[in-house]
C-alpha cells in the first residue's frame, strides 16, 4: 500500500540521490495508483489534514527538486505553477532548478518573488532595509555596507558579519581568493568579499533572502566606482548567488 508518509521519505531519498528519473517514475506511479483507487485515497486523507498536507508539500518539493536534478527547468516551472507557487520552498526548489540549467529566468523569479513581498507591504525587516538603501544617492558598495551596518544599529538587529567580525574576515583574505559561503542572507558578506576583489559563491535556501541579496549586488553594481577605486560593475561579476540548500549544489 503506498502510504502518503512511505512515499514522501522514498521522493526524497531518491532526490537526495538525485535518482531523479526513478523519483519522477515513482510519482507517476502513485498518482496512477490513487486516481484508480479514489475511495482508498479518500480513507487515507481522512487520517488527518496534517499528513495529507506533509505529502503534498514533500511530494511537490522533491519532484522539483528531480526535475531540476535532470535539468528538466522547464517541466519543473510547469509543475511549479501548478502545484503551490505561494510555498516559499517550492519556489526555491523552482529556481534551483532553473539555475543548474544555467536559464535567467531563476533572476526573474527571484524578483517576482520581491515584487510580490512589497506590493503585499510585508513586514520583514529585510524588506525595511531595502527601503532605507532606496534613500541612498548613486551608493557605492563601501557606501551600502556602511548604511546596512547603520540601519542594523539604529533600526533592527541583522545577522551581518560587520564591526570586528568584518575586520577579522578582511584581514584573512587577499584579491583572487575564491570564496564559498553557505547562507547568503541579505548579501552583506558576499558584497564586502567581491569589494575586496574575492571571488564569491554563496548560497542561500530562503528566496526572499535571496532576492534581497541579488538586488543589494545589483544596486552596488551600478556605482561607477567606489571608494577603493573598483567599479560597480566588477563586484557584481565577482558574486553568484545560489538558491537552494546547500546539497544542492
Amino acid at each position: 500500500e503506498a502510504e502518503p508518509s512511505g512515499v514522501s521519505t522514498a521522493l526524497s531519498a531518491l532526490a537526495k540521490a538525485m535518482q531523479w528519473q526513478r523519483a519522477i517514475h515513482l510519482f507517476n506511479q502513485t498518482q496512477l495508483l490513487w486516481t484508480l483507487k479514489p475511495e482508498e485515497n479518500h480513507r487515507k486523507a481522512q487520517k488527518g489534514k496534517e499528513e495529507d498536507d506533509s505529502w503534498e508539500i514533500i511530494k511537490d518539493r522533491s519532484l522539483l527538486r528531480a526535475l531540476g536534478a535532470g535539468h528538466l527547468w522547464e517541466s519543473a516551472l510547469f509543475h511549479f505553477q501548478s502545484a503551490n507557487p505561494q510555498d516559499a520552498w517550492n519556489l526555491s526548489a523552482a529556481i534551483w532548478a532553473c539555475q543548474v540549467a544555467g536559464q535567467s529566468v531563476a533572476r526573474e523569479l527571484l524578483s517576482e518573488h520581491l515584487r510580490q513581498h512589497q506590493r503585499r507591504r510585508s513586514k520583514r525587516k529585510e524588506l525595511r532595509l531595502l527601503e532605507h538603501l532606496s534613500k541612498l544617492s548613486d551608493p557605492d558598495a563601501v557606501q551600502i555596507l556602511a548604511s546596512i551596518e547603520d540601519f542594523s544599529k539604529e533600526n533592527r538587529w541583522l545577522k551581518v558579519a560587520g564591526g570586528e567580525k568584518g575586520q577579522i574576515l578582511e584581514s584573512i583574505i587577499s584579491p583572487g581568493d575564491r570564496v564559498l559561503e553557505v547562507g547568503s542572507y541579505i548579501g552583506f558578506t558576499a558584497l564586502r568579499l567581491a569589494q575586496h576583489g574575492c571571488e564569491v559563491v554563496t548560497i542561500e535556501a530562503d528566496p526572499l533572502n535571496a532576492a534581497v541579496a541579488q538586488e543589494i549586488v545589483e544596486m552596488a553594481s551600478l556605482a561607477t566606482m567606489d571608494g577603493t577605486g573598483t567599479r560597480g560593475s566588477q563586484i557584481s561579476s565577482r558574486v553568484k548567488i545560489c538558491v537552494g540548500r546547500a546539497s544542492d549544489w
